[in-house]
């Protein structure tokens, strides 16, 4: 109901790992980066701009192994697709919600998904 002006689109990353706490310089750690390089990954972002809804989510590889191929009651893993994100420190596995942008090259095949249940 609000105008367009005032809608906010939300991109999100469902991760876990261990972060630092450091007094002077705030918060810190190797999964706290990976998580900030799958926010702002172009996937991602092209993920939310083709989006009708004004939702994007992406989970990390260990949530998706761990939580999501489960297929716990409301979580449906087929409606994830696993995508490739180039980062600082190479490529980054993850999950995303929905379909993969059109022109990333990402998807999700049946080798993708033996791959993530064997890992987990």
């Amino acid at each position: 109901m609000a105008s367009s002006s005032a809608q906010m689109r939300l991109r999100v990353v469902l991760a876990n790992g261990w972060v630092a706490v450091d007094e002077l310089e705030g918060w810190a750690g190797a999964d706290l980066n990976r998580t900030c390089r799958l926010l702002d990954a172009a996937v991602l972002r092209d993920a939310l701009r083709e989006r009708a809804d004004d939702f994007a989510l992406c989970v990390s590889q260990s949530v998706y192994a761990g939580i999501v191929r489960h297929n716990h009651p409301g979580i449906a893993a087929e409606e994830f697709t696993q995508v490739t994100m180039t980062g600082k420190n190479g490529p980054l596995a993850a999950w995303l919600y929905g379909p993969a942008p059109s022109g990333s090259g990402a998807g999700a095949g049946e080798a993708d998904a033996a791959t993530a249940e064997r890992d987990a």
